[in-house]
């Protein structure tokens, strides 16, 4: 489903792949563009990660919708592999497997992989970052902590519905 067509579904292209246009073609974020109403931008006020990443990305394939299309199914690979890497150090190897096979059968990330749709994203993010809070607690490693705090504060730049995760992240760690 990724491969042959460009960005086709209607919120990755009114919220993630117009800004991500506008951005390349303006050379920048547009002077003004969070003034912008919604008749020109859907949603001006959604966090940026997404669109900056898409940009970014048409910056080195030269405008090549097709070849941009690939950051969610690379996103979804990623999210698979760091989750068994954190889970394999709580669980067996055969329980850490049979958790990424689980998370991985979930219809809503196997459908967003397949479209530029930020809860993927957002779902990549919360979920590593509270697998090494977890992984904090039990072990008391700063590190974890780190990296957990790093990924919540990142998510915050994917969707505002991060608030929620955050506000529940701190809530955890308290």
């Amino acid at each position: 489903l990724t491969l042959p067509v460009p960005i086709h579904s209607h919120d990755a292209v009114a919220n993630y792949a117009l800004k991500a246009r506008i951005f390349y073609l303006e050379g920048g974020i547009p002077a003004g563009f969070f003034g912008w109403g919604e008749e020109t931008v859907a949603h001006p006020d959604y966090p940026l990660l997404l669109p900056l990443l898409l940009t970014w990305i048409y910056s080195f394939t030269g405008f090549n919708d097709l070849v941009v299309n690939m950051v969610m199914p690379l996103f979804y690979l990623a999210l698979l592999g760091l989750f068994y890497s954190q889970i394999r150090k709580i669980f067996t190897r055969a329980y850490s497997l049979l958790a990424v096979f689980l998370l991985a059968t979930i219809p809503q990330l196997a459908d967003y992989a397949t479209i530029v749709y930020a809860d993927l994203v957002l779902a990549a993010f919360v979920t590593c970052a509270f697998t090494y809070l977890l992984l904090y607690i039990r072990t008391q490693e700063r590190a974890y902590l780190i990296l957990s705090s790093l990924l919540m504060g990142v998510s915050l730049w994917v969707k505002n519905e991060a608030v929620v995760f955050t506000a529940a992240f701190g809530l955890t760690l308290l």
